[in-house]
């Protein structure tokens, strides 16, 4: 039994346990007794091996120590992540860390209903809010029930509220991109090479945000490669080379060189706020008219444009990045017509040997 003493106008409660002795004071005799008998719970259930108690934990306090852990981890918090967590914290942060079903459910109506979130993105909000939950009971030690959260997840999926996203297909055709460049290329009030930006990307498949951190220290400029530091990776990222290759009309190697003249004192070689990119292009879109396309289409259009130049499947993942080939079966975009057209071609070889 824990010893309540009263010291002055204060109690204080002492708690010994085998090798555990703990002390702390209260104003009042029942906070002391309360937090004695909880400690008390806690140090048999540590004994016992068993999770601590959830029980006077915010959820708030969980977000918080998840999105402390991402930070601190090898592969970090990326912009997204972080406000979402915002976001979470700001509806859940006062609720208790035990979470009960019709808390979730409440929130997947109002992100539904009021913010008119699709099921993919809804689908994010729950993964998240699950990986918050595990993360209490795999790194605090804490005794969460996951079952609430397993339960809402298949409800709202029989239901089709959550989701994956459709693997989007959209590519640029000839004459949009051409748009595009004549666009980027006359256009005086734009100071960022847009046109040498989307090149870079048609010829290499680097993404946005590679293009625009790489810097002349990871330039070889002999052997025409280039290191992509913290390459995005399914597991963590990791440095990556590549060659800076060109593919058809669309250059790489080249336009460095181009940069060299323009941005060689500055530490990047394209020394520009992808934000301002990403924001540039679309708008460029809507002033040419060019409906649903993303700079991130580039990236699909230059992979799938080396499936149908015939590089090699090893040659293709080294220039994207891609794992494994399940990754990169989604960029192929084969069809009928290019069916026909690949044995039309076979044959075509065959009739010339023969």
């Amino acid at each position: 039994m824990a010893t309540i003493r009263k010291r002055g106008g204060k109690f204080q409660a002492i708690v010994r346990r085998g090798y555990h002795s703990q002390a702390k004071t209260f104003s009042k005799r029942a906070d002391a007794e309360h937090w004695a008998k909880r400690l008390e719970i806690e140090i048999e259930r540590n004994v016992a091996a068993l999770p601590n108690s959830a029980d006077g934990i915010t959820f708030g306090e969980l977000i918080t120590s998840y999105k402390n852990r991402c930070t601190a981890s090898q592969k970090g918090i990326g912009r997204t992540k972080s406000y979402n967590l915002e976001r979470l914290y700001e509806y859940f942060g006062h609720l208790p860390a035990q979470l009960a079903k019709h808390h979730l459910l409440e929130f997947a109506e109002m992100r539904r209903k009021k913010h008119k979130v699709k099921p993919p993105t809804l689908l994010m909000d729950m993964n998240l809010l699950g990986a918050i939950a595990k993360h209490a009971v795999n790194y605090l030690d804490l005794g969460v029930d996951l079952r609430p959260f397993s339960a809402v997840c298949s409800s709202l999926s029989a239901d089709g509220d959550i989701m994956r996203s459709e693997e989007r297909k959209r590519r640029p055709s000839g004459e949009e991109l051409r748009a595009l460049f004549d666009y980027f290329n006359s256009n005086n009030i734009i100071t960022i090479p847009m046109a040498k930006i989307c090149e870079v990307s048609l010829a290499t498949s680097m993404r946005l945000g590679e293009i625009c951190s790489i810097k002349w220290a990871d330039f070889n400029e002999i052997g025409k490669q280039i290191i992509i530091r913290q390459r995005k990776s399914p597991t963590r990222p990791h440095d990556h080379c590549i060659p800076l290759i060109s593919t058809g009309q669309y250059r790489s190697y080249e336009i460095v060189l181009e940069q060299k003249k323009h941005t060689g004192n500055q530490i990047r070689i394209f020394p520009y706020n992808a934000r301002s990119v990403s924001t540039n292009f679309p708008r460029a879109c809507a002033k040419l008219g060019i409906l649903d396309l993303r700079f991130h289409d580039l990236r699909h259009e230059a992979i799938s444009q080396m499936f149908e130049n015939k590089l090699g499947i090893q040659h293709i993942m080294l220039m994207s990045g891609h794992s494994d080939m399940k990754q990169l079966s989604r960029y192929t975009n084969t069809t009928p017509e290019e069916v026909f057209r690949h044995l039309e071609s076979l044959n075509g070889q065959q009739k010339k040997s023969a």
